[in-house]
């Protein structure tokens, strides 16, 4: 998550058993936990415009969202950089 974190990304979460390093968000209105529900997903990742890039059925799938982000930004950059 060191990636994330170099972006100045926050990890939540909607339970209230958070780990280290983990925020709590409130869901007030039940958007991101009927989104979830929804998709049989337990994890997303969102921009702060609330633009989703991905999201996961397992929280192992994480990890999978995180590297196909890095590689897209990767990507812009390169594409920018020419």
């Amino acid at each position: 998550m060191g990636f994330l974190r170099n972006l100045g990304c926050l990890a939540l979460t909607l339970s209230d058993d958070a780990g280290a390093g983990v925020g709590r968000m409130l869901d007030i209105d039940g958007i991101y936990s009927s989104y979830l529900a929804e998709k049989k997903a337990v994890a997303m990742l969102v921009r702060p415009d609330i633009n989703l890039f991905g999201f996961g059925a397992e929280l192992k799938d994480v990890a999978d969202l995180v590297k196909s982000l890095q590689q897209k930004l990767s990507w812009r950059a390169t594409a920018l950089a020419a």
